[in-house]
């Protein structure tokens, strides 16, 4: 079963730029599609990492897949509204479902680094500003893969992204990563 680990997101209610926030169940669809691309991806019972119960909260077209809080209140900290809390555990974008990096992260860990590519410090910075990965920039390909790999931080050694190999592009193609925070709420 996935840790409880507490995440929360907020942004700052007055801020100018105008967000649309939903949240409801996750599909039964949404949730059965992830927990094959995890076990296509790693090769785990998706059962251990993902709970039965899980919220989709959507910022704009950027979806989020967590873990179900008991708790239904709307906290408000000083102007500061909870996006979402749980555990992160997935992102569904433009019709494309990934793992979230924190899953990731905690699957390397309990299994070993599968499905990814290790990313030399320039290439991770213009990833995390929405660019796409060049090869040049790949340092190592950790096998196997289903044509997603999550993208390592050469100097830390932190998930924070996930790509797609574009044979037509010749690029590491960014689905999403870290940054896109930062960019939708900022």
């Amino acid at each position: 079963m996935a840790s409880h680990t507490r995440v929360i997101w907020v942004y700052d209610m007055p801020s100018k730029k105008r967000i649309k926030l939903r949240s409801r169940r996750t599909p039964l669809k949404l949730l059965k599609k992830l927990k094959t691309i995890i076990k296509r991806l790693y090769n785990v019972n998706p059962e251990e990492y993902i709970p039965a119960i899980t919220r989709l909260t959507c910022i704009d077209e950027f979806c989020i897949i967590h873990s179900e809080i008991s708790s239904t209140q709307e906290l408000r900290i000083s102007g500061l509204r909870v996006i979402f809390e749980g555990s992160w555990l997935g992102v569904y974008t433009h019709g494309l479902i990934t793992p979230s990096t924190l899953l990731a992260r905690k699957i390397f860990r309990d299994q070993g680094v599968r499905a990814a590519i290790l990313v030399a410090e320039q290439g991770v910075k213009a990833f995390l500003y929405g660019n796409d990965i060049l090869p040049e920039s790949v340092i190592k390909i950790y096998p196997p893969s289903i044509g997603i790999y999550a993208v390592i931080d050469c100097v830390d050694n932190e998930v924070v992204g996930f790509t797609k190999w574009s044979s037509e592009k010749g690029v590491y193609v960014n689905l999403y990563d870290l940054g896109i925070f930062l960019r939708i709420l900022g």
